[in-house]
């Protein structure tokens, strides 16, 4: 079974640092209480209510072998491989995700950069101080324009 196959079982997944959150569905949780990570064979499922693998899997209707990767009777230098592979998409997605964010932020910070820049009396400003300023806003302007166009701020 594969990560993406068994979030889909899952009540009230969500994406985090590690992995997933859910709901648990051995026991009544009302906020999510189930780790959920990919590791190297298999899928790691924890509960911090403290429900064993067995009680959690069960109550999805699987066993504890179903949380393995399917490529498990394979030859172990491919099963290497396969991990390498599911691992180097994972660390792209994450990069990407990163990148995406810091240029979110950047948008987010050049927007706050101009509407502070608005109004303000330059009139006592030193010809250095006023050249580091229209360039930090004329800079704050190209990142509005060409990334703020791709996310739709």
């Amino acid at each position: 079974m594969e990560m993406d196959d068994f979030v889909l079982l899952l009540d009230a997944a969500r994406r985090c640092s590690r992995g997933y959150t859910a709901r648990c569905p051995a026991h009544r949780d009302k906020t999510p209480s189930l780790s959920v990570s990919n590791g190297d064979r298999g899928i790691l499922v924890k509960c911090w209510a403290a429900c064993t693998l067995n009680e959690v899997v069960a109550a999805l209707g699987l066993t504890v072998a179903d949380l393995f990767y399917d490529d498990r009777h394979q030859d172990p230098h491919e099963v290497r491989r396969a991990w390498r592979r599911r691992e180097a998409k994972r660390q792209e997605r994450e990069a990407v995700q990163r990148r995406d964010g810091l240029r979110i932020d950047a948008v987010r910070e050049a927007e706050t950069l101009i509407r502070c820049a608005s109004g303000l009396d330059i009139s006592t400003w030193s010809d250095s101080r006023l050249a580091g300023a229209l360039n930090r806003l004329a800079d704050a302007y190209e990142v509005s324009e060409h990334e703020g166009e791709s996310y739709g701020t």
